[in-house]
């Protein structure tokens, strides 16, 4: 899919993640936090709200790295990092909310810097998860649990309707945290490559974290940072990384190819538009920013 699209679908799976998470609490601890609890007995129940929430919202987002792999094992891997990333956070921001709400009085900031906690644990995912820069992926989470928190304050005022405002909520909480990732990622991409094939159409690979000497590994082997589904490519069949000249593309097996615009190349600086062939699978490389790498490709 393409960057508008990603971001769109990224809103979607977040919003998905919230619904999940609203029918967790609503099954398993609604009636019980609104209850009378002591301070530190609701604290608890918190904490296992926050761990439910947080997963949930975590979760789902994740499983679209694993799904443009086109391999169960990443989906698995992806959703798993994605759920403990937002576990952690959940259990961290719910319990805090509860403790700057009544040390502040109530009010949204509580709400907002609690929420935005949540989005930097999130983001700690996509770091991990997907190609781009660590930074990214925790601003855009950290802003959007803010305005998730601003909305929040909003949506729990409206008394007469506390239950549908509560579902909602959670939507929006997963909806903004990973539309903010999101957007901070895809939109301030230093470069990517776009899957041209038909295994791989419209797939983004983000490679702004591969600054050299670290490379993206290209290949069939299941530890690639870029895994492709051919029985054409080897293991590790080649490499990208960010170099201050511009994007340099490496062969790493000398038993296979790699064609750049269908010349073979063993290693060479990527231009924007570029085309690359490995085994069966194609790929267009894109830059934000063009960088010096405008020299002639060298075999």
């Amino acid at each position: 899919m393409g960057r508008i699209r990603r971001v769109y679908f990224a809103a979607v799976f977040g919003a998905a993640g919230g619904l999940a998470a609203s029918y967790l609490h609503h099954s398993l601890l609604l009636e019980t936090l609104a209850g009378p609890l002591s301070f530190v007995a609701r604290l608890g129940y918190l904490l296992i709200l926050g761990l439910m929430v947080g997963g949930a919202i975590g979760f789902f987002p994740s499983l679209t790295e694993g799904f443009g792999a086109l391999s169960l094992q990443h989906v698995v891997r992806a959703g798993a990092i994605g759920a403990g990333c937002g576990a952690v956070g959940g259990l961290v921001a719910l319990p805090l909310a509860e403790v700057l709400h009544t040390r502040l009085g109530g009010g949204v900031a509580s709400r907002m810097i609690a929420l935005a906690l949540l989005g930097l644990a999130i983001g700690v995912a996509e770091g991990v998860n997907g190609g781009a820069r660590w930074w990214r992926g925790l601003a855009g989470g950290a802003a959007g649990g803010a305005i998730a928190g601003l909305l929040l304050e909003c949506l729990l005022a409206l008394r007469d309707t506390y239950a549908a405002a509560g579902i909602v909520a959670l939507m929006a909480i997963g909806a903004c945290v990973t539309l903010g990732i999101s957007l901070f990622v895809n939109v301030l991409s230093d470069a990517w490559l776009e899957g041209i094939a038909p295994g791989n159409l419209g797939a983004i690979y983000h490679l702004g974290k591969f600054i050299a000497p670290h490379e993206a590994i290209i290949g069939s082997g299941k530890k690639a940072s870029i895994f492709i589904w051919v029985s054409s490519a080897a293991a590790r069949h080649a490499s990208i990384c960010l170099t201050s000249a511009g994007s340099r593309l490496r062969l790493l097996d000398p038993a296979v190819r790699v064609l750049v615009n269908g010349s073979p190349v063993t290693e060479c600086l990527l231009r924007a538009g570029d085309e690359i062939e490995i085994g069966a699978s194609r790929f267009r490389y894109r830059e934000r920013v063009l960088t010096s790498s405008s020299g002639s490709h060298s075999q």
